[in-house]
């Protein structure tokens, strides 16, 4: 698996629904010991992916619906 993600380096992005959903699923927890963990982590993330990061358009927000449905 880690091969095949240095191989495809250049390939890869994440969406900003991808953000959006993990930070959902943070704010949801119950432990605010482990939100706060998790909050600093996907900050940190973020700003590693500056570049990475695929904006949220007319395009995806038709894919997001239907993976919602």
């Amino acid at each position: 698996m880690v091969a095949w993600l240095k191989r495809h380096d250049p390939e890869l992005n994440i969406s900003t629904i991808t953000v959006g959903e993990t930070h959902r699923g943070i704010e949801r927890l119950s432990s605010e010991k482990r939100k706060t963990q998790l909050q600093v982590w996907l900050h940190s993330l973020c700003d590693c992916l500056q570049g990475w990061i695929l904006s949220f358009n007319t395009s995806t927000t038709h894919v997001w619906g239907q993976l919602n449905a």
